[in-house]
Parts: C-alpha cells; sequence; structure tokens
C-alpha cells in the first residue's frame, strides 16, 4: 500500500515541479478566469433577490473552465514531449498513474480556487470563505478533475483533440456542476441551512462513482 501511494504521490509531485519550473498554466488560467469573473460581476446587474444564484453561477462557471483548461494543459505537455507515453510503459500500475493525475491536477485547480474564491466574495459580496462553501467545493471539484483527467487522457492521442474533450468533458461533469451550484447557492441562503448535508452527500457520492469508474475505465483508454 505504501509503494502504491508512493508512486501516485511521485507521478504528482512530477507534474508540479514541471509548473513550477515554468508557471505557464496556472497564470494562463488564472488570467483568464479573473477577467471572466470581473466582466460578469460588471454586467449582471446587482438585485437582493440575484445575489446567491449569481454568484454560485458565476463561480462555478469559472471553476469549470478552468479545470478544462488544467486537464487539457497538463497532458497536452506530456504528450507533446513523449513523456505520456514513456510513463505508460513504466512498471506501474494504470489506476496509479490516473490517481497521480488527479492529485496534481486537484492541486492545481485548488489553488486557482485559493485565489478566485476571495475575490469572488469581494466583488459579489457575499461570505464564500466558509467550512460549507470549502466542503461543497471539495466534494465537487474531486468528481470534476477525476472525469476531466480520464477524458483528457483519451482525447490527447487524438488528431482533434482541442475538440474532442470539450465533447467529452461538459456533458459528462454538467451533473455535478448543476449539483455544486445548487449547494453552494443553500449555503450562501441562511433559510437552506438543513439541505446542505443533503447537498454535500449527493456531491461525495457523485465524485466516488466518478473516481471509481474513472479509475476502471482508464485501463482501456490508455491501451487504445
Amino acid at each position: 500500500m505504501k509503494t502504491y501511494l508512493t508512486q501516485v504521490w511521485d507521478i504528482s509531485y512530477k507534474d508540479i515541479r514541471l509548473e513550477m519550473r515554468t508557471r505557464q498554466m496556472a497564470v494562463s488560467v488564472l488570467v483568464i478566469v479573473i477577467a471572466l469573473m470581473i466582466v460578469t460581476n460588471l454586467a449582471i446587474p446587482k438585485s437582493v433577490d440575484a445575489t446567491f444564484t449569481t454568484t454560485a453561477t458565476v463561480i462555478w462557471l469559472c471553476i469549470l473552465i478552468a479545470s478544462f483548461m488544467v486537464v487539457m494543459r497538463n497532458f497536452v505537455i506530456e504528450y507533446d514531449q513523449i513523456g505520456f507515453h514513456g510513463l505508460i510503459m513504466c512498471p506501474v500500475p494504470r489506476d496509479a498513474i490516473y490517481l497521480g493525475k488527479v492529485v496534481s491536477n486537484l492541486i492545481f485547480l485548488l489553488v486557482i480556487e485559493s485565489i478566485l474564491f476571495p475575490l469572488s466574495s469581494i466583488l459579489f459580496d457575499v461570505p464564500l470563505l466558509t467550512p460549507t462553501v470549502t466542503a461543497i467545493t471539495g466534494m465537487a471539484t474531486i468528481g470534476i478533475v477525476a472525469a476531466g483527467t480520464l477524458f483528457a487522457a483519451i482525447s490527447v492521442n487524438t488528431k482533434a483533440r482541442e475538440i474532442m474533450l470539450p465533447v467529452l468533458f461538459f456533458p459528462a461533469v454538467i451533473p455535478i456542476v448543476l449539483a455544486a451550484v445548487d449547494a453552494t447557492q443553500n449555503a450562501l441562503n441562511p433559510s437552506y441551512g438543513a439541505k446542505i448535508l443533503e447537498d454535500i452527500g449527493v456531491l461525495a457520492a457523485l465524485s466516488l462513482a466518478i473516481i471509481a469508474t474513472s479509475a476502471i475505465l482508464f485501463n482501456f483508454a490508455v491501451d487504445e
């Protein structure tokens, strides 16, 4: 078990070190999602009734776009440098490779979210930095990254990978994104306090199902 976890971490750490040297992915993703958030904030009329819904929708739209860019960029860099083929040929379980990629993508996205949420809290004037919102974000982010990692591995080896990934990725994560929007909206509204645990449970179940299914399918995806 220790060896397996070490393999997962080594794969993740490799991606993290590469990003720390270049910093290309984090900067480009942050610029795009922050610009999107600011433009949306300026364009949407302010009203008390729409604040919670608007905030939750904009945040998860930004996270969805950021996750798409992160998983695609992570695989494209390694694939273009022939690194992914070498990784597949290593004597490492395929699910360990998948989980390693999930962990690195998750870390990248959590770093982006750690900047995105305080900014959103200021722009929309809502209390986003709470344990409840953090739990919702963590559960949903895991599911989104797990699905994105699988579909990036499938699409990166195709000629039309820039088209293939969104075609596979966005429809697959719509259920968990909609659940995250609803849960975040409820977390921001004190009158929905009793429903929060149910929302978190739904997100946790969706994320676990996605991880388990994707880990199995990853073996077949890389063989193809």
